[in-house]
């Protein structure tokens, strides 16, 4: 019986560390944020969340984009450019009192959360290729394009943009 006892016991700690694990790797994390941390690319300690991209009503006219950036690390980080597929140029801006101007870097403290969205900072998106479209067809994934922040030296981070059209409230989206 004591040998049986020195095999359950090693057993036993084997398989509650397989199921500790299984249940690390099988959480899951919350579908209505969409979130990018640590890319193959990515400035660690920071985090995008909420990107979209908002299509203007009229065509030819610019796209804004719109996140939550986090720096969740120990140091400032500087925000130099943006890039969106799809689009032939992007720039940081800022609407203020009325006015919006090109912002040409942005420094984000640690600990800082910094929210691009109308009537704030943002991102243009010029020149929008026709491929990037709100529609999508029965059963289709949601609409996504690119979203790559360039930091002053030189690290990036890229994530997933929803599309929506300007105006409109995507299936599914009460506010």
């Amino acid at each position: 019986m004591t040998s049986r006892r020195f095999i359950r016991l090693p057993l036993m700690a084997f398989l509650t560390g397989i199921l500790a694990a299984c249940q690390q790797a099988g959480q899951s994390t919350d579908t209505t944020e969409s979130s990018v941390q640590a890319g193959p690319e990515a400035k660690p300690g920071l985090a995008l969340t909420n990107g979209r991209l908002v299509l203007p009503v009229v065509e030819g006219r610019p796209g804004a984009a719109y996140f939550k950036l986090e720096n969740n690390g120990d140091a400032p980080v500087t925000l130099a450019g943006a890039y969106i597929e799809g689009a032939t140029s992007a720039e940081i801006h800022e609407t203020r009192a009325g006015s919006m101007a090109r912002i040409e870097s942005l420094e984000i403290g640690p600990g800082q959360a910094v929210l691009f969205e109308p009537g704030g900072l943002h991102v243009m998106a010029f020149e929008l290729s026709s491929r990037l479209t709100a529609r999508r067809a029965e059963g289709a994934t949601e609409p996504q394009t690119e979203l790559t922040l360039t930091f002053s030296d030189g690290d990036k981070l890229s994530a997933s943009l929803a599309i929506e059209t300007m105006g409109l409230v995507p299936a599914g989206d009460s506010h």
